[in-house]
């Protein structure tokens, strides 16, 4: 087969590396690469290829001009986990979506199953699914994190179980519009065999005390649903929530200082997730640090208190001044000084949680967490 994989990030090397011997592959990606099999955009126009399969990273947007191209260049422009499919045993998938959420509830996926299967987690949890298909089996259990940018291209009904937690507005900076971003995320019901959306989980059971933030209640019915689908006993998946440990940067309690508890949620990338985190501190006044790339979703849609604060920072400063009218800065340090200047003394939740990507002055929101740690460990 002819193939041309588009984006040489984390996911276009691990199809890259697998593929490489077995097909005649190509690599198309903005930056010039030092491999034999590097086509730039002018190299694909000049000979006009034609191509069995052209995989897509989740980086290259369905708007730009390579993704155009390439769908006249290809009958079938596939994500990396359709393309998978192709070499996968037939096994059990579950398929996680939606647009807050879904790395937790595929870590508790995990936590829950991994004493009693043979389990696997991959996708948009930071793990292509071609770092892990050589270890899948016939008897796994693969739980699968789904982007809306994966599941443009995804096209086949493999998923035993499909979860769409929640949608709200995301990625409006690189997809054609809102009713296109839920649609993707729609789309996993049509690839499931049984699938639950948000209104189905709403309505799940849930019969124990919980043990993790409320704000985690959509994902634990889901694991209590998938458990008694499994088999799995009652007390056994009360005991594995009991254990599972909140992951790093989501609505995680950091520090206290006097009346002041520091809150760490540089997970949140978008307006929705913010919200989501803000409810869960309603007993004392709020300062919110917000700030990074802009989703183009507008900041007056943050769910505030009359008497929250806001400051905002990086590249999205301005347009948050001219949303909420507060203090900007440029950083995230020169916030935390601010903070410490002017709030030493109150009675406040300080809650990180941006509503924006990190890449304007981060590689990615755990760098941006561990920044905002250290900031206040630093000067509290």
């Amino acid at each position: 087969m002819k193939i041309l994989i588009l984006g040489f990030s984390k996911t276009g090397k691990s199809v890259y590396s697998f593929l490489k011997g077995k097909e005649e592959i190509y690599v198309y990606d903005k930056n010039r690469i030092d491999i034999k099999e590097y086509l730039s955009y002018k190299d694909i126009v000049n000979n006009w290829m034609y191509f069995d399969y052209v995989i897509r990273s989740p980086g290259i947007k369905s708007t730009s001009k390579i993704y155009m191209l390439a769908t006249q260049l290809t009958n079938k422009i596939v994500s990396d986990i359709e393309f998978a499919f192709l070499y996968l045993p037939k096994g059990r998938i579950i398929g996680v979506t939606g647009t807050n959420g879904k790395t937790t509830l595929v870590k508790m996926l995990d936590h829950l199953l991994k004493e009693r299967y043979h389990c696997i987690v991959c996708g948009n949890i930071g793990i292509p699914i071609f770092d892990i298909i050589t270890k899948v089996k016939l008897e796994s259990i693969l739980i699968i994190e789904l982007s809306s940018f994966q599941l443009e291209n995804i096209y086949s009904k493999k998923f035993d179980y499909g979860i769409i937690l929640n949608i709200s507005e995301n990625h409006l900076n690189a997809v054609p519009n809102y009713a296109y971003y839920k649609a993707s995320k729609l789309k996993l019901i049509n690839l499931s065999d049984i699938y639950l959306t948000s209104k189905e989980i709403e309505k799940l059971n849930y019969p124990f005390k919980i043990m993790i933030k409320r704000i985690f209640l959509p994902q634990l019915k889901v694991v209590y649903y998938i458990g008694n689908k499994l088999g799995l006993e009652d007390r056994y998946i009360e005991d594995r929530m009991n254990s599972f440990q909140s992951l790093s940067f989501r609505v995680e309690e950091i520090h206290h200082y006097g009346n002041i508890t520091f809150i760490n949620d540089s997970k949140s990338t978008s307006i929705s997730s913010t919200n989501a985190c803000l409810s869960c501190f309603n007993d004392k006044k709020r300062i919110l640090i917000i700030g990074g790339i802009s989703k183009s979703s507008s900041f007056k849609n943050i769910n505030l208190k009359n008497d929250d604060i806001v400051i905002g920072f990086g590249k999205a400063r301005y347009i948050i001044y001219k949303d909420l009218k507060c203090a900007i800065f440029q950083t995230l340090e020169e916030v935390i000084i601010f903070i410490k200047r002017k709030y030493i003394k109150g009675n406040y939740y300080i809650i990180f949680s941006p509503a924006c990507s990190s890449f304007d002055q981060y590689s990615s929101f755990e760098e941006r967490g561990e920044n905002f740690n250290f900031l206040i460990n630093k000067y509290f």
